[in-house]
């Protein structure tokens, strides 16, 4: 049983690890940017460009929820979710004409893409905080 235990709490501290990465980059980055040149900068399509990593982390999450029971639908939704909006945001962007400079960041088409990526980032917030609870329902190994 301790074996089992310590294989769910190791899939759940890396996946939170892989999770938060794009977060606290874009974070961290958005800092020593704005810093260095004293106005406030950040690459907000970060955790997007990183969804190898959240896409992974989020899978070592799920993983970890499956063999413990415990969180799989809310992990697996909210994962499920940010994968949805990323690809659907890419996807309108492509046949609306936003990602070749056809129409222009004035369009109804880019408050639609915008708000779709602002929700696949808010779901890699929320699938951190899910593993966070994940992680504070394994016991501990004495």
């Amino acid at each position: 049983m301790e074996k089992k235990t310590k294989i769910n709490r190791s899939l759940a501290i890396v996946g939170i690890i892989l999770i938060w990465f794009p977060i606290a980059a874009m974070l961290l980055t958005s800092l020593v940017g704005s810093i260095q040149s004293r106005r406030f900068l950040m690459d907000f399509l970060m955790p997007a460009e990183l969804f190898l990593v959240v896409l992974i982390g989020g899978g070592l999450l799920t993983w970890s929820a499956f063999r413990m029971n415990r969180l799989k639908l809310p992990i697996l939704l909210t994962l499920c979710l940010g994968v949805v909006m990323l690809i659907g945001s890419q996807g309108l962007a492509t046949k609306t004409g936003l990602a070749d400079g056809r129409i222009g960041m004035d369009s109804n088409w880019f408050i639609v893409v915008a708000v779709m990526l602002g929700m696949y980032s808010l779901t890699v917030v929320l699938l951190g905080i899910w593993g966070f609870l994940l992680l504070s329902k394994i016991k501990k190994p004495e």
